[in-house]
C-alpha cells in the first residue's frame, strides 16, 4: 500500500517557538480589524451550521487525563474539530489509563469497560472513531465487532495494524531510537557510551526491545547503557547513577513514568531532577520535556498529530470516506536547544538543514528590537546627516559640482535660495517626493502658494517661516528647530514633511524629510495603544502583562480590584511579593506549555489572592506576545469559584442521591431475612445506610414489649468498621427528644452541643462519642413507635439537606416493613415449632403411653385368667384337701401380685410422662416476668434445695461470681435444677461428681458455663439431646427425656441460646447465653 511521508516543520509547534510578532505595534489597528471581520464570519458560519446535523467523533486516549502526552494530543484535536464545525461537534472522549493498568485492561477490566460502552452508546452513530496510540488501538481492535463494526478509524502511534481494512486509515510516527542515537552521535562526535532511561510500563517495554535492537547495531561504535535493569528503578536510585555519568557521556530519556514499585511518577517532577543532576546533557524524543531541561532530539509532537488525525478525520468525511493513502507517515523534526548549541560550540555544519531551534527566539528579539528602534533613531541620524553636511561644505568649501553630487544622492529634499527669495536649486529627492520642477517655483512664494493653497495655513506657515529663517540669518551655519508641516504636492496629496532651515554664504538650504507614512504610523500607534488600553481596562475580567521575569508590566482595573492594590503598587512587581499565589501544580504546567507552545487556553488553575486565605478557582489563559520590542506574555483569567463550587455541589448531590437511591434498591432487595440470622441482615443495611447519608454512625433501636425502653439492636461504626448492639435507651430521660419525634416522626440536629432536646445524652453519649449531628426518624407501626433510625456525624456539625431528611424517612419506613416481616416470620415459626412440638408429643403421647397401656392390657388378662384358675380350683371338692391343690392356688396367687405390681409400674410411667407433658406445656404458656436477676442468689437458692443429694453424691460444687442477668428468675430456676439434676445422675460410679459454674459477658450477653466431668455424650446424641422424651442409657439411668428439652424452651424464652459442649467420658458443658442490660442512656 502506498504511504505518503509529509515533513510538518511549518505545523509543528516547536517551531511556533521561533516563530513571533515580525509586523511592528504599529499594525495593531489593522490587526483588529480583520479579527472583527473573521469573528462576523465565524459568527455567520455557526448561524449555517446550527440547523446542520451534528458531527459526532469519538475520541479514544491510550492514558490518561493529566498525563501530558494525552493532554497535547487531545488539545490538537479538540482544536482542529472546533475550527472545522464550531458549536456543531459533539465529541466524546474516553481515557483507558493503559499507564497504571494495562494488564487489568487486557483482561477483566477492558471488558467491563466495554460493558459501560455498550449501555453508552447503544443507539449513538458515530461519523468517525479517533484513536491515540496501540493500546487504544488494540482494545477498540478487540471488540470492533460487536459495537464499531461500520465506523471509519483513524488513529496515530500505532505500529501494528491491518492496511488491508478499507475502514482503517492513520498517521505512522513511530519512535526512531536508531535517529536519535545518530542525531546526538552527529552532535556530539566523540560520544563513546549513550546512557538511557525507561520504565516498565507498556510503552516503555516497547521502547526497550527497540534499544536492544540498536544496540546490537551499533555494538562496536557506540556503547548503550541502560540505566534501569529491565524490573523498573526508583527516583533515588536513578539520581545516584545519573550523578556518577561522566560530561562526555549523554543521556537519552525514552520513558520514566513508573518506579520499581509501581508508582506513578509526574514527568514535570522527575525530568527536572534529572537534568540538574546529570552532568552531561540530556536528549528526548518528544517535544512534551522541552522547558524540563532537555536540549535536544529527534522530536514527536502529541500536539501536531492530534491535529494531524483530525485533518485526516475532516478529509474522510468531506470526501465520502475516499482518500488517496491511507497510512501518512509522520516525519519527526531535529530539535537543539540554543543555549546548549552555543555553550557546546556545535558547528552549523553538523545541523540539519530542518532543525529547529528552541530558546534561539531570544537572538531573533534583539534583531527584531534592532528593526523596531530603527523609525526612533531615523531622525536622528537625518539630523546628523544635516549637520555633517554643513561642516563639510564649511571646511572642504568644496567645488559646487563635488557640492551638487553630495547633495543629489541625499535621501533628504533640498531646496537652496538666495536671501531675495529666488529658488535656483533642488535636488532629485526634492522633485521626486513634491512632483515639482525648478521651472515651476522658481521662487519662495510660488513654492508657498503650491505647498500651502489654504489661505490661512500658508499666513501661519509664513509667518513660522520668518522666524526661523530670521534665526538662521542670526545663526549662521546653525540648523533652525525641526517644524512639522502640512505640505499638498503636485498631485494634491497631503504629506507631513520635517522642515529646517540654515544658512551659509548668504544662502537658505532649506531641508525638508517626507514622513507622512512614519506619522500616519505613529498616529495609528497612539490610537491603538489607546484603544488597546481602554479596551484593557474595560474588560470584565482581570488581565494582566508580564515580563518574562514574572515581574508586571501592566494591569487593567478588574484585576486591581480582585486583589486589592492600586496599579502604582503592582507594575515592576512579581505576583509572590504581591500575595498572589498560584498552587504549584497549575504553575509548572501553565509554564511549561508557555515554553512550549507560546499560549495556554481555558486551563483552570487555583489561585491564593492577598485579601482571602483561600484558593480561588479561575479559568486562565496566557499568551506570549511581542510589545513594544520585548517579548511578554498576556494573560486573563475568570473567577469560576462560584461555578466550581456550585458544580460540586451538583455533583455531590447527584452522588448523594445516587447512593440513597442504591441503597433503598439494596435494602429492599435483600430478601434473606432471617429470625435466627437478622444480625447479618442489620449488618448490611446499616453499612447502605451509612454510605448513602456519608455519616459515620447509623443504629437501629427497638422498642421493648411494653414499650418502657429501646434497645440498639444493631449500630455500625464506619470509621472502625465494628459492629455492636446493647445500648438502651429511656424516654423518660428525654422528653424533649421524645416528644419530637413523637409529633414530626423525625428529630434534625445539626449540633449537640446547644439543641437544648439532646441535653439528657450530650455529655454521657454524644460527647465521648464525638457526634455534633444526628438525625434520627421514627419507625412508627400501627401508629405505634416501635424503633428509631438513628445517623449520626461525627466531627464538625452540619446541615441535613431536605434530600437527606427524606431518605431518612424512607429507611424508617422500610425498617418498619422489615420489623413486621419479622415479626409475622417469627411468629409464622412459633406455630410452626408448637405444630411440631404437638406433632412429637401426640407421637411420644401414642407409642410411650401406649406401651404402659398394652402391658396392663396384658398383666390384667393375666390376672384374669389367674381369678377364672381360682374359681375352678374353689369348684372342686378336694380343693381343700389336697396339696396339688393348695400348691396351685398359691401360685396363682402370686401371679396375681407380681401382675398387679407391673400394673402399678405401668401407671406410675404414665403418670411420669403425662406430668412431664403438663411441664412443657405450662413452660409454653406462663407469662414472664422479665427483671434482673442476681445469679448468685439463685444458684446459693438452687444449691440449697438439691442439698442432700450433693451430699448423697458427695459433690464438690465451685461456683465463681456470677453477673445478673435480664431474666424470669422462676424459669431459671427451672433451667439450672434440671442441669445440676442431670449433672449428679449422669456420674460414673467410680467418680466424684464436680460441677463448675462461672460466667462472663460478651457486649450485651452474660455468658453462664455450666459445666461437669460426668459419663459425657457421644456426639451422634448430642443433637438429639434437646428433643422431647430422648433418654441416655435408659436401662442404666433412670428418667423421662424431658428436663434437657424445657431447658432449652424456656432459654428460647427467654431471648437467649444454649449450647453442648461433651465428649464421652470427659464429661459435658452447657453454655447458657442470656440478655443483660450493660448501659442506660
Amino acid at each position: 500500500m502506498k504511504k505518503t511521508s509529509v515533513n510538518h516543520a511549518d505545523t509543528m509547534f516547536l517551531t511556533s517557538i521561533s516563530k513571533y510578532f515580525k509586523q511592528s505595534v504599529c499594525s495593531m489597528a489593522g490587526l483588529l480589524c480583520r479579527l472583527s471581520v473573521i469573528l462576523i464570519m465565524l459568527f455567520i458560519t455557526n448561524l449555517l451550521l446550527a440547523s446542520e446535523k451534528p458531527v459526532r467523533i469519538l475520541y479514544v486516549n491510550s492514558y490518561h487525563a493529566g498525563y501530558q502526552w494525552s493532554d497535547d494530543i487531545l488539545k490538537g484535536v479538540s482544536e482542529t474539530l472546533k475550527k472545522e464545525y464550531g458549536d456543531n461537534l459533539d465529541l466524546r472522549i474516553e481515557f483507558l489509563d493503559a499507564k497504571n493498568f494495562d494488564t487489568a485492561l487486557k483482561a477483566d477490566l477492558g471488558t467491563q469497560i466495554f460493558k459501560v460502552w455498550q449501555e453508552k452508546y447503544k443507539g449513538v452513530r458515530f461519523d468517525v472513531i479517533l484513536l491515540s496510540d496501540q493500546p487504544a488501538f488494540d482494545f477498540i481492535k478487540k471488540r470492533r465487532s460487536d459495537l464499531f463494526s461500520e465506523n471509519l478509524i483513524v488513529f496515530t502511534g500505532v505500529e501494528d495494524f491491518d492496511e488491508r481494512d478499507d475502514k482503517l486509515f492513520g498517521l505512522s510516527a513511530s519512535t526512531d531510537i536508531k535517529q536519535n542515537i545518530d542525531y546526538i552521535a552527529r552532535l556530539l562526535p566523540h560520544t563513546k557510551r549513550i546512557h538511557i532511561i525507561t520504565d516498565q510500563t507498556v510503552t516503555g517495554k516497547l521502547n526497550r526491545e527497540k534499544a536492544e535492537k540498536v544496540k546490537k547495531l551499533l555494538k562496536e561504535k557506540i556503547e548503550i547503557n541502560f540505566l534501569e535493569d529491565g524490573e523498573g528503578i526508583n527516583p533515588e536510585e536513578l539520581l545516584m547513577k545519573l550523578h556518577s555519568i561522566p560530561k562526555d557521556e549523554p543521556v537519552f530519556f525514552l520513558d520514566y513514568y513508573v518506579d520499581r514499585n509501581g508508582r506513578y511518577l509526574k514527568v514535570s517532577d522527575v525530568l527536572p531532577k534529572i537534568t540538574r543532576e546529570c552532568k552531561s546533557p540530556v536528549f528526548s524524543h518528544v517535544d512534551l520535556y522541552i522547558g524540563y531541561g532537555v536540549v535536544g532530539g529527534i522530536m514527536n509532537s502529541g500536539f501536531v498529530q492530534g491535529k494531524q488525525i483530525s485533518n485526516l478525520a475532516i478529509s474522510l468525511l468531506k470526501n465520502k470516506h475516499i482518500l488517496k493513502d491511507k497510512i501518512i507517515i509522520l516525519e519527526p523534526i531535529p530539535a537543539i536547544s540554543y543555549d546548549f548549541y552555543k555553550n557546546y560550540n556545535i558547528k552549523k555544519i553538523r545541523l540539519p538543514e530542518n532543525v529547529v531551534f528552541y530558546g534561539e527566539r531570544y537572538e531573533k528579539i534583539k534583531s527584531y528590537y534592532k528593526s523596531f528602534l530603527f523609525f526612533a533613531v531615523f531622525a536622528l541620524i537625518q539630523t546628523v546627516m544635516i549637520v555633517w553636511l554643513i561642516l563639510t561644505f564649511k571646511k572642504l568649501k568644496v567645488s559646487q559640482n563635488r557640492f551638487k553630487k553630495i547633495v543629489e544622492n541625499l535621501p533628504l529634499c533640498v531646496g537652496i535660495a538666495n536671501l531675495k527669495g529666488e529658488i535656483f536649486y533642488i535636488n532629485p529627492a526634492f522633485e521626486r517626493v513634491f512632483a515639482y520642477d525648478l521651472s515651476e517655483i522658481s521662487s519662495v512664494n510660488d513654492w508657498a502658494f503650491k505647498a500651502y493653497p489654504d489661505e490661512d495655513y500658508r499666513k501661519e506657515m509664513f509667518a513660522v517661516w520668518n522666524n526661523d529663517i530670521e534665526w538662521a540669518v542670526s545663526h549662521p551655519e546653525q540648523l533652525s528647530p525641526v517644524r512639522l508641516n502640512k505640505i499638498i504636492s503636485k498631485s494634491g496629496t497631503e504629506l507631513i514633511v520635517e522642515l529646517s532651515f540654515t544658512v551659509i554664504d548668504e544662502n537658505i538650504y532649506t531641508f525638508f524629510n517626507e514622513v507622512t507614512e512614519q506619522k500616519r504610523t505613529e498616529k495609528e500607534l497612539r490610537e491603538s495603544e489607546t484603544l488597546f488600553k481602554t479596551i484593557f481596562n474595560i474588560l470584565p475580567y482581570s488581565c494582566v502583562i508580564n515580563n518574562l521575569d514574572n515581574t508586571y508590566f501592566m494591569v487593567n482595573k478588574k484585576y486591581c480590584q480582585k486583589i486589592g492594590i492600586n496599579e502604582d503598587h503592582i507594575i515592576g512587581k512579581m505576583s509572590k511579593e504581591l500575595g498572589v499565589i498560584m498552587d504549584e501544580e497549575s504553575d509548572d504546567k501553565i509554564r511549561s506549555q508557555i515554553i512550549r507552545t507560546g499560549s495556554v487556553e481555558n486551563s483552570r488553575v487555583k489561585i491564593k489572592y492577598p485579601n482571602n486565605d483561600n484558593y480561588s478557582y479561575a479559568l486562565f489563559s496566557s499568551q506570549l506576545i511581542d510589545l513594544k520590542g520585548e517579548n511578554r506574555i498576556l494573560s486573563a483569567s475568570i473567577d469560576i469559584s462560584d461555578m466550581v463550587i456550585a458544580q460540586k455541589a451538583l455533583a455531590e448531590n447527584e452522588n448523594r442521591i445516587r447512593k440513597q437511591k442504591e441503597a433503598i434498591v439494596n435494602i429492599i432487595l435483600n430478601r434473606d431475612i432471617d429470625p435466627d440470622h437478622i444480625e447479618e441482615s442489620f449488618r448490611y443495611i446499616t453499612e447502605y445506610l451509612s454510605e448513602a447519608m456519608s455519616v459515620s454512625r447509623v443504629s437501629i433501636w427497638k422498642a421493648s414489649e411494653n414499650l418502657v425502653d429501646f434497645e440498639c439492636i444493631h449500630l455500625f461504626e464506619a470509621k472502625t468498621n465494628q459492629h455492636s448492639q446493647g445500648v438502651y435507651l429511656n424516654p423518660n430521660d428525654l422528653p424533649l427528644y421524645w416528644e419530637s419525634i413523637l409529633k414530626d416522626n423525625m428529630i434534625c440536629v445539626e449540633n449537640t452541643q446547644s439543641d437544648h432536646r439532646v441535653e439528657g445524652i450530650y455529655t454521657n453519649y454524644l460527647k465521648p462519642y464525638d457526634i455534633s449531628s444526628l438525625l434520627d426518624t421514627g419507625v412508627f407501626i400501627e401508629g405505634k413507635l416501635r424503633g428509631i433510625i438513628s445517623f449520626e456525624h461525627t466531627g464538625s456539625p452540619r446541615q441535613w439537606l431536605p434530600d437527606e431528611q427524606s431518605f431518612a424517612n424512607t429507611a424508617s419506613m422500610l425498617i418498619g416493613l422489615i420489623f413486621i416481616t419479622l415479626e409475622k416470620m417469627k411468629s409464622d415459626k412459633l406455630i410452626l415449632d408448637k405444630n411440631k412440638e404437638m406433632e412429637q408429643i401426640l407421637y411420644v403421647a401414642s407409642h410411650d403411653l401406649r406401651s404402659p397401656l398394652v402391658n396392663v392390657d396384658g398383666y390384667g388378662r393375666e390376672i384374669e385368667y389367674s381369678i377364672k384358675s381360682l374359681e375352678h380350683l374353689m369348684n372342686e371338692d378336694e380343693v381343700l384337701n389336697t396339696s396339688v391343690n393348695f400348691n396351685k392356688l398359691s401360685y396363682e396367687v402370686n401371679d396375681m401380685k407380681s401382675s398387679v405390681t407391673r400394673i402399678r409400674a405401668c401407671a406410675k410411667q404414665m403418670d411420669s410422662l403425662l406430668s412431664g407433658l403438663l411441664k412443657i406445656s405450662r413452660t409454653g404458656r406462663v407469662s414472664l416476668n422479665l427483671e434482673m436477676v442476681n445469679m448468685n442468689d439463685l444458684m446459693n437458692k438452687i444449691l440449697s434445695l438439691n442439698e442432700f443429694q450433693i451430699k448423697e453424691k458427695k459433690a464438690e460444687i465451685f461456683l465463681e461470681d456470677l453477673p445478673k442477668c435480664y431474666a424470669d428468675e422462676s424459669q431459671l430456676i427451672q433451667v439450672f435444677s434440671n442441669l445440676l439434676t442431670n449433672s449428679l445422675k449422669f456420674t460414673a460410679t467410680d467418680k466424684t461428681p464436680v460441677i463448675t459454674i462461672s460466667a462472663r459477658t460478651d457486649k450485651a450477653f452474660c455468658i453462664y458455663s455450666f459445666k461437669d466431668n460426668g459419663i459425657g455424650i457421644a456426639k451422634e446424641h448430642q443433637q438429639k439431646i434437646f428433643e422431647l422424651f430422648h433418654r441416655l442409657n435408659p436401662l442404666q439411668y433412670e428418667g423421662n427425656g424431658i428436663g434437657l428439652c424445657i431447658v432449652k424452651l424456656i432459654v428460647n424464652r427467654l431471648n437467649g441460646t444454649l449450647e453442648l459442649k461433651s465428649e464421652l467420658g470427659q464429661g459435658s458443658e452447657f453454655v447458657i447465653s442470656l440478655p443483660c442490660k450493660e448501659k442506660h442512656i
